[in-house]
């Protein structure tokens, strides 16, 4: 009788990793940073200094925005735009997608903690159309796009739809907040430059932690009035620590390093979206990649992907999968893939023999 990989032993033992970057021990990562401070690094005090200055002036530099603001965390600064948004319309709904991040992942801290209301957007099984803003008769404080859509694959409008929406959202009077959590893994997909896609928007809220590889952290930009309420709700909830030096200087660290790979993280992600459609029994969504990141579908017992994928993984020493959810197709597991400096190191045809392998393994009679 064979027993289970232990998932802690593989995923130290392996070399490659077919998400995100390859492991660094906290140390190796402090030590980077270290090395990237300049010697007249100053520290930072509740959210302002120098080093917030440089990386605010950056971030609208890159979005064309007026004004910017640094947070610990992204999803913060998101609800405190949407909050001074509709605090400064005088209206506390905010139209979004029925299955975005605000409402998938955030345990509905739109409504709990910023006494936010939600009006639904469009369909759960697609991204938004410029038809959907037309169904939402009433008032709004403000709409919130996810552009991608996590929960969908990463599947983003097409370009036509995003302007469409953009300008009827305008005619309406209506303030409308993107969700640029993966606005640079998104660009290279519309061909369009970041400050292009944003100019859609008024306000533009993004990620230092997913493809530029910061320890956390995002941003929000837009007009300086909305931004300036921004702060105070910065303030008000705590979310202006004494030092977020550190933080900072990682971000303005990926903006630097990492932002021009973006690009061909987007293209690999494609090349391995090519080399697993038309397996027996593989799909990939959305096919090719609307970003960095797809859903890979494996026919076969959902229950045996975790066990079949560390198998794999302690054969190959590729760590293949973190972890997984219910697919939308009975009798498939799905996983998602989300592709950084790992995925560079790792060859399509060794891509396509795990993935197929652990297909075979979840499809196995279960030995007696």
């Amino acid at each position: 009788m064979t027993t289970a990989p232990d998932a802690a032993a593989v995923r130290a033992a392996c070399t490659r990793v077919l998400s995100y970057d390859p492991p660094q021990s906290a140390r190796d990562v402090l030590r980077s940073l270290v090395a990237y401070a300049r010697d007249d690094l100053e520290h930072d005090n509740f959210g302002t200094g120098a080093i917030h200055d440089q990386l605010e002036r950056r971030v609208c530099d890159i979005l064309g925005k007026e004004a910017a603001i640094f947070f610990p965390a992204g999803r913060v600064a998101q609800l405190a735009t949407l909050k001074a948004l509709c605090e400064m319309r005088g209206d506390r709904r905010v139209a979004m997608h029925p299955r975005c991040h605000l409402q998938e992942y955030e345990d509905r801290a739109y409504d709990h903690v910023y006494g936010l209301t939600a009006v639904t957007l469009g369909e759960p099984n697609r991204p938004n159309h410029a038809a959907d803003l037309d169904e939402v008769r009433d008032p709004l404080g403000a709409i919130a796009l996810e552009v991608p859509l996590l929960s969908l694959g990463c599947r983003a409008p097409s370009w036509s739809e995003l302007t469409c929406i953009a300008s009827r959202a305008r005619e309406r009077g209506i303030p409308i907040h993107l969700d640029g959590a993966r606005l640079w893994e998104v660009a290279p997909w519309y061909g369009r430059s970041h400050r292009e896609i944003a100019s859609l928007f008024d306000t533009v809220s993004v990620s230092f932690y997913k493809s530029l590889g910061a320890m956390a952290g995002g941003a929000v930009a837009g007009p300086a009035d909305v931004i300036a309420l921004v702060r105070r709700w910065q303030q008000r909830l705590g979310a202006a620590p004494f030092q977020m030096f550190p933080l900072v200087l990682d971000a303005l660290r990926g903006l630097q390093e990492r932002l021009h790979l973006v690009p061909r993280f987007h293209e690999r992600a494609v090349e391995i979206a090519a080399a697993l459609s038309g397996l027996p029994g593989v799909f990939v969504n959305p096919d090719p990649p609307h970003a960095t990141s797809m859903q890979v579908l494996l026919r076969g017992d959902p229950q045996r992907l975790i066990t079949a994928a560390l198998e794999v993984s302690s054969r190959t020493g590729i760590w293949l999968v973190d972890f997984s959810f219910p697919a939308p197709l009975a009798g498939y597991a799905m996983f998602p893939v989300t592709v950084a400096s790992g995925a560079l190191e790792i060859a399509d045809d060794e891509v396509r023999d795990a993935i197929v392998e652990v297909q075979r393994l979840m499809s196995a009679e279960p030995r007696r």
